[in-house]
């Protein structure tokens, strides 16, 4: 079995997998019956995942330039490997960012309104927002805190 190709073949796979799974989700977020703000924000956050998409691209280029189109495999390795990193880390990031997204939202959300009452507002206040704890920011948080 020829190693370059069965790599490269995994490589583009990977990267349509990345694809479909960053546009698909965002059609059916639009949908959602949401204020427009937050779909616009949810959206944003599916979107980074065509940075990774980007990145799986320039990894499955190295792989091909570096296993196939080339004998010195050394040469090329070292930026797939640099680029195969830099993938995982960038999905990694955009991962994380709806926590934060969801975090912003309990504690700013209410407050992201400045008129003087809810019903004057453009955002939907969350319903969580009113009735949340310290007890239950702290559990939030500490998700994110290293054991």
């Amino acid at each position: 079995m020829n190693e370059g190709a069965a790599t490269l073949w995994v490589g583009v796979v990977s990267c349509l997998a990345d694809f479909l799974c960053t546009i698909l989700p965002i059609p059916v977020v639009l949908r959602l019956r949401m204020p427009l703000r937050q779909r616009i924000g949810v959206c944003v956050l599916l979107s980074a995942g065509i940075v990774v998409t980007v990145a799986g691209v320039v990894r499955t280029w190295f792989i091909y330039k570096s296993l196939i189109a080339t004998y010195d495999e050394t040469w090329f390795t070292y930026p797939l490997w640099i680029c195969a990193a830099l993938e995982i880390d960038i999905a990694v990031v955009s991962h994380e960012s709806w926590s934060v997204y969801e975090l912003a939202e309990l504690t700013f959300m209410s407050d992201m309104c400045l008129c003087a009452s809810h019903e004057d507002c453009f955002v939907e206040p969350h319903p969580q927002v009113d009735h949340i704890s310290v007890q239950q920011l702290h559990k939030f948080t500490s998700r994110f805190q290293k054991p």
